[in-house]
Parts: C-alpha cells; sequence; structure tokens
C-alpha cells in the first residue's frame, strides 16, 4: 500500500523521536554489548552459542537499519516536495 507524502513525513518523525529515545538509545547500545561481550566470553566448542548469538547482532542490525530507511524516505519525501 502506497504512502502519501504526509504519511511518510509522519513516520519519518516518529522514527526519529523513537530513536532519539534515551530508554530506546540505551536498549540497543546494552543489547549490542551483551551479545558482543557473550560472544567474547564463549567456550572454544561453543560454536552454536556464537551463531545464536551472531544472528541476534544480525537481527538487532536490521531493527536499527528499519527505522534509518524510514528516516531516509521521509527525507527523500521532504526534497520531493521543495
Amino acid at each position: 500500500m502506497s504512502k502519501t507524502p504526509h504519511e511518510i513525513q509522519e513516520r519519518e518523525r516518529d522514527a526519529k523521536r523513537i530513536l532519539e529515545e534515551p530508554l530506546v538509545k540505551e536498549a540497543f547500545d546494552v543489547l549490542e554489548q551483551g551479545f558482543i561481550e557473550a560472544w567474547k566470553n564463549s567456550a572454544v566448542d561453543a560454536t552454536d552459542s556464537r551463531e545464536h548469538l551472531y544472528g541476534l547482532l544480525q537481527c538487532l542490525e536490521a531493527f536499527k537499519l528499519h527505522f534509518r530507511s524510514v528516516l531516509e524516505e521521509g527525507q527523500i519525501a521532504r526534497n520531493r516536495l521543495k
């Protein structure tokens, strides 16, 4: 379903507000650092555990990327309206 430029800009504002929320920033940082630390401290033979942690890092990055794409889409919509 296609969104209007107004809807796209509204989504951009929402995404920006969410990404700038201190608790959300903290959650991203805590999760990422926790996954990395768990990976660093994993046993040599804990391949499955490291694969799982890698998957968690990839999911976290995909979540962030979705918000960044919403921000970029809003910027593009704004430029088109100029």
